[in-house]
Order: C-alpha cells, then structure tokens, then sequence
C-alpha cells in the first residue's frame, strides 16, 4: 500500500476533472481520473482509494448505479463517495443517492473552498483509519509472538514442577517418619497447587481479556485457608513473623465456588504480606458480611505490620509487571503480577478488592465475594478424597489404540495399561491410526490416545479424518501432549478431541482420564508396594552419581520398574551416539525444519529418562532452529556442546551398567524346553502381548521388547526372543504358540 492516499475524479467531462484537480491541489494525495462508470469500477478493483469524487449524469452509467455497485462490493464497500451534480440536487435525489452508498453530496458549480476542506476532512479520517489498522495488525503480531514465547516457556517451567511433583511423591513411598512426611505432602500439595496455577497463568491473554474459565463446585474455605497457610508457612517461621487465621464462626461448612482461584488469591496476597514484612505478623481473617440459605457476602482480610505504602504506590499495584517502587523488584524480586491477577480473579468471581495502607504502618487487603451455600448432599463423590482412591481401576475387556511416533512413549503408556488388564493396540502415526481404525470399525475401540506432533500425519489431521469415517463421532480421543497452553486445549477440542492429557503425566492424572473414559469393569488386582528406599538394584548407585541424570523423577514415570528404565538407558546409548551428525545432514541438506522436529523430538526423550541438562541443551537448539539461526556461532556451539554431552551421557551409562553385578541367573539347563510354558502365574505384560499377538497387532514387537525389559534372565526371555524373530517375520500366530501353545486369550 502507497504512503500517499488516491483520490478518485469520475466525470464524463474533461474539462470538470480538471477543474477538481485544480482546486484539490494543495491536496497531499495522487488523483486518479476516469471519464465513465466502467472504468472507475476497474480501476478501484486494482488501487484503493481514500475518496471518490462521482459525478451523477453521465452518459450509460449514472453515478447512482457506479455506487451502487461499489456498495455490493466488499473491496469498495467502505470507501467514502462524494456525490458532485448540478441537475440531481433535490431532497428526494439525495436520499436516493445516500441509499446507494453516497456519503456526502457537492452541488455544481462547485465551490473550491468547500471541496478542498470536504476533501481534507475525508483525507484526515483516511489516515486515522490505516494507523488503526496498522496499530491493529501490530497488537495482533505482538499477540502472536507472546503466545508462542509462552508455548514454548511453559514447557520450561513445567518441567521443574513436575520434578518437585513427582520427587515428593516417590519420597514419600520411602519415608516412614512422620513429620517427614507431613513436609512432603505439603511440597506435594504445593506443587499441585502452583502447577495448576501456572497453566492458567502462562496464557496471560485469556487473563487480561477477562475469559479464565471459573468453576463452581463445593469446597470448604476453611481448608482452602489452611492449605494455603502451610504453603507459606515456613517463609513466616524463617523470618519471625506470628502468621494468624481468624475464621467466623458462621462460616458454612461448604461453600460453591473455585476454590482453586481464592486459593490463588490468598497466596499472592500473602507472599505479598510476607515480602514487606521483617517484624510482626501476618493475619488472615475470614468474615461473613451477610447470609441466607442460599448465599453468603463473604470479607477475605489479609493484613500485615509491614512497610506500608505511599498513596501513589497505591495507584500502581493492580498494573501487569509494575511494582509499586522500581527498587523492590532489585530487593525482594518478583515480577508485579500477583495483584494484577488477584484484582482479575476477584472480578472475574463478581467480587472486587480493596486496599489501605500508610507508609511505614502496614498493609490491609480486602477481598469481598459472594459465593452459593452448598450442602454434603452437592459434594461430588470425586471431591472426596476417599471416593477417588476407589476409582475403578482395572479394565480387562477394554480396547484402546495408542498413537505415538516415539517407542519411549508406547512403552510407558503400555506399562500403565497393562497394570490395569488393558492390552493397548498401537499406532506409529496419525496414518496409522486412520487405516486401522477404517478397517477394523467404529465399534473396534473404547478410547483413543492421540499423540499431536508425529511424522507422516499429525495427530490434529488425524483425528479430523477418524471423525470424517462412518460412525466415528462419537469415540473418545484425548490429546496426549507437551502443549499444555489453554488456547491449545480449545485447538484440540475445536479439532473433534474429548479431552487433553499434558505429558509428563503423573500415575493419577493417567488413571483418572482412563476412569473418565473407561466403562467400569471391576477392582484391580493387588498391587505390589513401591521398593523400599534402601532396596534399589543393581547399578542404581552408579546411575544416580551420572552428572545430569535425575534417576528418582525418572523412576516415578517408569513407576518404579528399574529393569525397564535401565533397557531405555541402554536404547539411548545404541540410537544417539550418532544424532547430531544426523542433525548437521539434515541442515546441510536444507531441512531445517525436519531437523527441528528431530530435536524436538529428542528433547522429549531425554526429558522422560530424566536427562536434564541434555533436555535444556536440546530445547535450546530447538529454539535456534526455529529463529533461523542453526548456522550462527551459537547455533554451532549448540549442536558441539550436545555433542560432547552425549557421549558423556552415554558414557556414564555404560560405565554405571557396566559395574551392575550380574543377576543371578536361571540356568538355562533346568529351564523349560522351547515352547513349554515356564510353571507359575503368567506376567501381566505377557498376558497383554497374547492379546496383541492374537489381533495380530504391529504394536506386538514394542509389547516384546517391553517384556524382554521387564523379564531378563528369567525363564520367559528365551521364549520372548523365539517370538520376536516370528514377529519379525510377520507370524503373529507361530509367536503366539510359542507363549502360549494353541489356547486362545480371551
């Protein structure tokens, strides 16, 4: 588009075009003439124009018609038209004019002064309009690159997180002490807590425009203090403070609410109290202002005997990344969001907030809502903590397909699944998915697991073609994904996905999505305890002391299962000495983005098997290769210092597998003859791959080396090995027998 406006001269007459080129030219603007109504219309298809000054009579093509036409059209449709005539300047005329389109109307002979200052006013609208619009496309630009810088930190930050998550959770299989215990549960519960809030907090857009979802669902107030009271506690106790709830007596049992939300807005108010307090103390005070059967107006008071603030510090606190006094940020950190989000929240729930303070006299901050009553009657069973420890959990006669391109990721998923009765059939990618899914029907499957970011066809095309089938609308198919943004939940959605699993995933999220989508079909089996602390086996020591290995988080995603931890270790070594070679070819052959979602990819690996510092040096090239700048002196110290980490990586497996001590190992002259079926109960992940066996599923060669994984050096691995060469060779059914003899699994 020109910096310099156009405006459009239609006359039949030459010499009345020139007259208006005479009098327009102390006009910053290029005019256009045409002689008739044909070509003006051709012209303003090809230019735009700030003005058109239309004569009305002219010869085969009125000015009415020509605006007319220019109103149907949408390039057109908002361009100001001037009407210019002599003969058609009656009322009735100009109300005839002013409905096809004409914005204004010039009675000849003209008056130059009139024009020229018409002219300016339309000129001076013109300009406004294209700064609005290129402010627009500027905010939407901006937009565009918050989200995807808040895409790809939410991954960063998550997954720290889940560290503290899943670290506190498998500290506590170990510890039998009890105040040991009650501080890692409190980590636990914070690091749920903080975890749920950073899902929300990552889309700062949905924030400010004032679209957070909010629930409404019965919860106690009282708890909800008290959790977030021990979250925050031990900064109170560090620092000498007296921290104090006063709660109202008349505080109902249950309210209806999100509880989630006032627990975010009692936690940022407190750290709040607590950053500006060096003396005193810290309240918390629960009040009700006025209640019925249905409703109470609840006062939430965080008071502390702080600093204070000035009134001009005041005017500044509910601003986005503002502190009230620059030097607070050097001095006690934070990024000035905590306030900002309360006020949003609070207004979000219908509520407002208010503060007081004086310098040196302390703050007082006041939250006012009005939440439901709810009884125990209201209370969903699964917000009873003993109701969801009995979720059912074991699905025998369940199907599930699973679509994922990494092995890593089947694998953990067919772990799981087996531990409840479920053989999984699987899918390396959305193509994959469709074929098997078109030949084997609607009715085939319960629950699909759809990874979103695969080769050949993603998981997004995937599950647009699956609902395209006969008889597909209506199967479950959940999102199995990194991308965890809000906005890319409501993609998933929008695509025809039911629901959304963020990876990493914990063991319960896992369970409760399969309860949601599972029909209930019974109580597992016994499960066996997680190992005692001191029982970890052979080469779990020389593991653990790998620099940059985190072995405990690992574990808790393999669910304790060492032996399988220790194959993927060893699968690492065997796939990556020579990977980033493959990453140098790819962008020799200039296939950056091919390259990029290899290191994605390998990124997510790493990340599973606990390789943290490789996870941060891959999702740093991740982020070179995606701003162009594989090449750039950084982008090649890059791909070196993976390299070099790699290979110590990978030696310090080696080494730590190396001192394992042997297992002690069945003699192979006492065991079963090929073929005999080795005495005692059958493994679970055996029972699994006869199902898959007998579909004759090509999910079957990852279940083998999965048991393979699991069953090393028993009686069961040569008879593994028997049926993976018959697997190799597409004999599902010689495989079978081998394991099985002629017995169908039902």
């Amino acid at each position: 588009m020109s910096g310099v406006p156009k405006i459009l001269v239609v006359d039949d007459l030459a010499a009345n075009r020139l007259a208006i080129r005479a009098a327009l030219r102390g006009v910053e603007a290029t005019i256009v003439e045409a002689g008739n109504g044909f070509d003006a219309l051709a012209i303003t298809l090809e230019e735009e124009f700030a003005l058109i000054l239309l004569d009305v009579q002219m010869p085969e093509m009125d000015g009415f018609e020509v605006c007319e036409r220019l109103s149907a059209n949408p390039q057109t449709a908002d361009t100001p038209v001037i009407f210019i005539t002599a003969a058609h300047n009656s009322p009735e005329d100009r109300i005839h004019g002013y409905r096809t389109g004409a914005t204004d109307y010039l009675a000849k002979p003209i008056n130059d002064q009139l024009l020229l200052a018409k002219t300016r006013v339309f000129l001076r609208l013109y300009q406004q309009n294209r700064a609005l619009q290129a402010a627009l496309e500027a905010a939407k630009v901006a937009d565009r690159v918050k989200d995807a810088f808040l895409a790809n930190v939410s991954h960063e930050l998550r997954t720290p997180l889940n560290a503290v998550i899943g670290l506190s959770a498998l500290a506590l299989n170990h510890s039998s002490d009890p105040r040991q215990r009650e501080y890692l549960e409190k980590v636990s519960d914070a690091g749920q807590t903080l975890l749920a809030i950073i899902n929300d907090l990552l889309d700062l857009t949905k924030i400010a425009a004032g679209e957070m979802s909010l629930e409404c669902t019965p919860f106690s107030l009282q708890k909800t203090v008290a959790r977030a009271l021990s979250v925050i506690g031990h900064h109170a106790i560090e620092k000498g403070l007296r921290l104090e709830s006063r709660i109202d007596e008349r505080l109902p049992e249950l309210l209806l609410g999100d509880p989630l939300r006032i627990e975010q807005i009692l936690l940022n108010l407190l750290n709040n109290s607590l950053k500006f307090t060096e003396t005193g103390w810290v309240v918390v005070r629960i009040a009700i202002e006025d209640i019925d059967d249905q409703q109470a107006g609840l006062l939430i008071e965080v008071e502390d005997s702080g600093i204070g603030m000035s009134e001009s510090e005041i005017a500044r606190i509910y601003q986005p990344f503002v502190q009230a006094d620059p030097s607070i940020t050097r001095k006690h950190g934070g990024t000035g969001l905590g306030l900002a989000i309360c006020k949003q929240l609070a207004e979000g729930m219908q509520g407002s907030i208010e503060v007081s303070s004086r310098l040196g006299e302390g703050t007082r901050f006041r939250v006012h809502l009005r939440l439901g009553v709810a009884t125990a009657s209201e209370c969903p069973s699964g917000d009873d903590p003993a109701a969801a420890e009995n979720l059912p959990t074991h699905y025998p006669a369940a199907r599930v397909l699973v679509v994922d391109d990494q092995p890593l990721n089947r694998d953990l998923v067919f772990e799981l699944l087996g531990s409840v009765g479920i053989a999984p059939r699987f899918a390396e990618n959305g193509q994959q998915a469709v074929d098997i899914l078109r030949e084997a029907g609607a009715q085939a499957f319960d629950l699909i697991l759809m990874d979103i970011q695969m080769p050949v066809l993603d998981g997004l095309a995937a599950t647009r073609r699956i609902r395209a089938l006969p008889g597909f609308a209506t199967l479950p198919i959940v999102a199995m994904t990194a991308h965890t943004m809000v906005h890319e939940k409501e993609v998933y959605l929008a695509e025809g996905m039911n629901d959304h699993l963020g990876k990493p995933f914990s063991l319960p999220a896992f369970f409760a999505l399969l309860a949601r989508w599972l029909p209930v079909q019974g109580d597992a089996p016994a499960v066996a305890a997680p190992p005692a602390a001191g029982a970890a086996d052979a080469g779990g020591n020389e593991l653990a002391a790998i620099s940059g290995l985190d072995t405990a988080a690992a574990l808790q995603r393999f669910a304790g299962n060492r032996a399988r931890y220790r194959h993927w270790l060893r699968e690492f070594v065997g796939e990556s000495a020579g990977f980033t070679a493959t990453i140098d070819t790819l962008l020799a052959g200039g296939a950056s983005e091919s390259a990029r979602q290899a290191v994605h990819a390998f990124k997510g690996r790493v990340g599973t098997l606990g390789m943290r510092e490789l996870q941060a040096l891959a999702a740093a090239l991740e982020q070179a290769l995606r701003a162009g700048k594989a090449n750039s002196p950084a982008g090649h110290a890059l791909r070196r210092q993976l390299a070099q980490s790699i290979e110590a990586m990978c030696a310090g497996i080696q080494a730590a597998l190396a001192q394992s001590p042997p297992r002690q190992a069945t003699s192979r002259a006492s065991g079963p003859p090929p073929g005999a079926r080795p005495a005692g109960p059958m493994p679970a992940s055996v029972t699994a791959l006869l199902r898959l066996l007998q579909d004759a599923d090509g999910g079957s060669a990852t279940a083998i080396a999965s048991c393979l994984a699991e069953l090393p050096d028993s009686d069961w691995e040569p008879l593994l090995q028997a049926a993976r060469a018959q697997v190799q060779k597409f004999d599902f059914e010689a495989a079978r027998q081998l394991l099985a003899g002629r017995e169908k699994v039902e």
